[in-house]
């Protein structure tokens, strides 16, 4: 016999399914998840994140530009198409949730949340457009069992990371750490530029031939970020991910990438004569090369080892 959960108790029984784990990792995941639908979806300038001690904080988002779902945030049956991972799961796995949305006219709804069920106020009507959206949460520690040590550390590691794929954004996080309130704040006007600059920091050799492009039309977009360094790091140094998720194991998608550029290259030694004068081959191109790169297309199709790590 087949037992049919409703959402919030999926996500409560099982959130390994939702999140793939309820640790730290599923935790960032979850995080990340939420900013890049503010970001892409709702159109949102910006968000603050804040991380205190007792799994307790709060995440807030500026100015959408879009209308935004009613039911966003509430752990119900979605119509239609579920939006993927969302403020719901984050409100369905804390022990108490209090979700505000501010109108432009500085009015304020509130809704509280018990393990994800509402116990007072009311939903919006079906879309609305709020000057901003605040939710406080205290994850369930029942469902958190496993411990987060170094949790502001890493959270800001990931979203500093993070940050390079939304270039005309900024991704605030605050909070206690060791008794005193720090705050960082992340933006890269130039995107995955400024990413591959950073991938030669701490060096003396900041590269050359630095080569930065997006490119966009109908549903796909992608942008690439590389450079070349005098010195051989054995392998290329690539960072890569599609619809804003990192594929360590890479794929189809940087193959093709990494291999038009350095083709690319050596038909431009070749053309002025460089190859023998200077021994370049299309292997030791490829060893210099530095590179990042990001898609967003609808229905990206995961596979091998990317689809086992992103699982």
């Amino acid at each position: 016999m087949i037992t049919k959960f409703t959402l919030l108790e999926g996500v409560r029984l099982r959130p390994g399914m939702f999140i793939g784990a309820s640790d730290y990792r599923g935790l960032s995941y979850l995080i990340k998840e939420m900013i890049s639908y503010s970001f892409i979806a709702l159109k949102c300038n910006s968000v603050l994140l804040e991380i205190n001690p007792g799994l307790k904080g709060s995440i807030t988002f500026f100015q959408p530009q879009n209308a935004i779902p009613g039911n966003w945030g509430v752990p119900e049956e979605q119509k239609g198409m579920m939006r993927g991972i969302q403020l719901e799961v984050l409100n369905a796995l804390s022990e108490s949730f209090v979700l505000k949305q501010y109108a432009k006219d500085g009015s304020i709804n509130q809704m509280d949340f018990r393990e994800g069920a509402l116990i007072k106020g009311s939903m919006p009507k079906e879309v609305y457009s709020p000057d901003k959206i605040e939710a406080h949460f205290s994850l369930d520690k029942t469902i958190w069992q496993k411990p987060m040590p170094y949790l502001f550390d890493r959270m800001c590691v990931d979203l500093r990371n993070f940050s390079f794929l939304f270039h005309d954004k900024k991704i605030k996080i605050q909070g206690e750490k060791d008794g005193e309130f720090c705050r960082n704040i992340f933006s890269y006007p130039r995107g995955l530029k400024d990413k591959v600059d950073s991938l030669g920091a701490g060096t003396l050799d900041q590269g050359y031939l630095h080569i930065w492009d997006r490119i966009s039309f109908d549903d796909f977009f992608l942008e690439i970020g590389l450079k070349l360094i005098t010195y051989s790091i054995d392998k290329a140094e690539i960072k890569s991910y599609v619809n804003n998720a990192e594929t360590p194991e890479h794929g189809s998608h940087v193959d093709g990438i990494a291999k038009g550029v350095t083709l690319g290259m050596m038909k431009f030694f070749q053309k002025h004569e460089l190859t023998q004068a200077y021994r370049i081959s299309q292997e030791g191109v490829r060893e210099m090369l530095m590179l990042a790169t990001n898609i967003r297309m609808e229905s990206a199709n995961f596979s091998g080892c990317v689809k086992h790590k992103l699982s």
